[in-house]
């Protein structure tokens, strides 16, 4: 979530980007897997207790 927000935060704060800029990062159609990166970050902890037992 603070990788979301701050890639927002200073795209359009600092850098001045417009909204529809920013969201092309999340738009699978175009190529971008910035969606599919988060998501495996997201799921990795669960995904290496469960890979030890620990779950």
């Amino acid at each position: 979530m603070l990788t979301v927000f701050f890639e927002f935060f200073f795209g359009r704060v600092v850098m001045g980007h417009p909204w529809a800029k920013l969201l092309e990062a999340y738009d699978p159609r175009g190529g971008n897997l910035w969606v599919a990166v988060l998501l495996v970050i997201a799921a990795a902890p669960y995904l290496a207790a469960r890979l030890r037992g620990l779950v």
